[in-house]
């Protein structure tokens, strides 16, 4: 039997109830390839039933009945779990009597089968007990995949595409027909104008429809949230390196484990670096670098406390492809350019936030987390319209520079109570968010073209220096403070 849990498993006692020999363990979730129970019948002469159940509140229930008389059992810890011992109750049967052992063991869940997620309800709840539509891709099946940017491994989910991104500088999706930028990071929002990393994540849960308005001012379609990696309890040391054509090659680092004897502090640290040309040949190539330390301070039995952080920078060039006449793409080789071989998209940005939990007693917990953001993004490049009459392609210089900023302050308080046999999960929570962004475009003065003709050879348009941009058709600022109450049942 196996018990995902989110916290060390911990002894509990037995109540007598008839001939049942009862006992509830908390904080974890029974994971059977069928169903939501075990039971064997009969499995000794003085044991007449054993029965492992799911309750509500991530409570796991383990009952013994003896046959005749309730049996005597205890509970030990030992590394690999709990051991449930049981010897029937009889008193001239015991001393010969055979020994029944269920041993409970805490694993973490492995492979593509995800049985909880809190996309959707804020908790960590059974996808089963979820009303909404919620898909979870597991880290085992893009690492299985060999894919490593996010909009590919969001090809595993029904209903999500990938969408424009900026040639290919961008993670930008298509849920249910509405196209969005915007994800979610461990619940929080993620205006980030990046390619994401995946190095330091644990899954993806995609939750679909108008749901989504559970976090706020989002697009009705759904919703992408990423669930980042968490610090063991044990110490893991995992370092890779994969390389391919094209001068392809990505190096990655993921350490983890506990920094004090008694494990009041862990730690975790996922490092990442990418670079390569690609068959277009371009002065500027991808390179990008990624960090993400994580410390996790366990301050006594019912809190803790999770300092995380993230740096990203990402340079690559701007290359929008080929070129469509009509519904078909233009017949030219694959190789052709028509951009500029310095023309390049440049982001920096940077993650840091905290996640606490207290537990308030056995049934009620609160959890507080605040999350700030930071983007900085600039192109310079050309933006380009062909003329299909011709095969004229007019092309015009652009250069985007934009800065964002958010803060966001989360405060829910989870609880399960039951009115008569009824078992309740409900959630009341406080969100505070402040989003600025302010940007511009440049352009020459009187937008001039550089024209060429797709079927000829690419003919350079000279770039010029950035000060001589002087025509300002964008200049915005913007501001937006946001409150949101949620109450879930």
């Amino acid at each position: 039997m196996i018990l995902q849990t989110t916290q060390p498993l911990q002894p509990v006692p037995f109540s007598t109830v008839g001939n049942a020999l009862i006992a509830d363990i908390p904080n974890a979730v029974l994971s059977l390839p069928a169903g939501d129970a075990f039971q064997t019948a009969n499995p000794t002469e003085q044991i007449a039933l054993v029965s492992v159940t799911s309750l509500p509140g991530n409570r796991v229930r383990v009952a013994i009945t003896g046959a005749a008389a309730p049996p005597q059992g205890e509970i030990a810890v030992e590394p690999s779990g709990l051991r449930v011992s049981v010897r029937p109750g009889t008193p001239d049967t015991a001393s010969d009597a055979e020994s029944l052992q269920v041993v409970v063991t805490g694993e973490q869940e492995t492979g593509y089968q995800v049985n909880n997620a809190t996309t959707g309800t804020r908790t960590d709840t059974p996808l089963r007990d979820t009303p909404q539509s919620v898909q979870v891709v597991p880290q085992q099946v893009w690492q299985d995949q060999q894919i490593e940017q996010i909009t590919d491994v969001l090809q595993n989910v029904s209903g999500v595409a990938a969408d424009d991104s900026f040639a290919g500088s961008i993670d930008r999706v298509n849920i249910r027909g509405f196209s969005t930028d915007v994800f979610l990071r461990n619940g929080f929002r993620e205006d980030q104008f990046a390619v994401r990393e995946t190095a330091n994540l644990e899954r993806i849960e995609v939750l679909k429809g108008p749901a989504s308005v559970l976090y706020g001012f989002l697009e009705p379609g759904g919703a992408v949230n990423l669930v980042t990696e968490r610090p063991l309890e044990s110490s893991a040391y995992t370092a890779e390196l994969s390389a391919g054509s094209f001068r392809f090659i990505r190096p990655t680092l993921d350490l983890s484990g506990p920094l004090t004897s008694d494990d009041s502090l862990l730690y975790r640290l996922n490092v990442a670096y990418e670079g390569y040309d690609g068959f277009r040949d371009y002065q500027q190539n991808v390179e990008r670098f990624f960090v993400a330390p994580v410390l996790q301070w366990n301050i006594g039995e019912n809190t803790s406390i999770l300092f995380e952080a993230e740096y990203l920078s990402d340079a690559r060039p701007y290359d929008d492809g080929l070129v469509a006449i009509g519904d078909e793409v233009a017949d030219i080789p694959r190789d052709r350019r028509f951009q500029n071989d310095t023309a390049l998209v440049r982001t920096e940005s940077v993650r840091a936030g905290y996640q606490l939990e207290h537990r308030l007693n056995e049934n009620w917990r609160l959890r507080n987390g605040f999350s700030y953001i930071a983007a900085d993004s600039f192109d310079f490049r050309l933006t380009n319209w062909i003329i299909e009459d011709s095969g004229q392609l007019d092309r015009r210089w652009r250069s985007n520079d934009d800065f964002f900023e958010s803060y966001e302050l989360q405060t829910n308080i989870e609880g399960n109570f039951s009115t008569g046999p009824i078992e309740h999960q409900v959630l009341f929570g406080v969100d505070l968010g402040s989003i600025w962004s302010a940007g511009s475009q440049r352009r020459l003065p009187g937008d001039p073209s550089f024209f060429t003709n797709i079927f000829e050879s690419t003919i350079e348009a000279a770039q010029p220096d950035l000060d001589d941009m002087t025509l300002l058709a964008r200049d915005d600022y913007r501001l937006t403070r946001s409150l949101g109450i949620a109450i879930i049942r």
